[in-house]
């Protein structure tokens, strides 16, 4: 990926505000509450994404999935929700599995591959369309000399 990119999706994000006396993080535990979050999320071009879980991986348990857009965090408690938290809210078929899996939705997310491989191997997500922050911020302008090879990764 080209690091002018990365800058440039990095640059939106450093533009979101979420002042903790503004913005509040809205635990998702009920399917009510899922629909609420998916109709609101469903047409962001870019989110933050995370998960949290105990030995995180495809033998270990995804607990929680945190999404954030420009405006709102939402924090998905796949623990209580199981499945559900990745169903259909429409009959669109908009999910979170969705979102999720969408090549046209942007996901920052730091070090995808224990997020990811927790989601495919335990709920069949395959997340798409990824930016590996983790690599910019070791490397934020791209390598030169002898190092110039992972270059391209960027």
């Amino acid at each position: 990926m080209d690091p002018r990119s990365i800058e440039s999706l990095l640059g939106r994000f450093s533009s979101f505000d979420l002042a903790p006396d503004r913005t509040e993080a809205i635990l998702v535990d009920s399917f009510e509450k899922v629909k609420e979050a998916i109709l609101l999320i469903k047409d962001s071009a870019l989110l933050a994404v995370d998960c949290e879980g105990v030995n995180l991986g495809r033998h270990g348990k995804l607990c929680l999935v945190q999404v954030a857009t420009r405006d709102q965090v939402w924090l998905f408690d796949v623990s209580t929700l199981g499945k559900t938290a990745f169903a259909s809210v429409d009959s669109k078929q908009h999910s979170l599995k969705s979102i999720l899996q969408s090549p046209t939705v942007r996901k920052v997310i730091y070090d995808v591959r224990q997020d990811s491989d927790a989601l495919y191997h335990q709920y069949e997500v395959a997340v798409a369309s990824t930016s590996r922050v983790q690599e910019y911020l070791r490397y934020p302008t791209p390598p030169q000399g002898r190092h110039r090879a992972i270059a391209p990764a960027f």
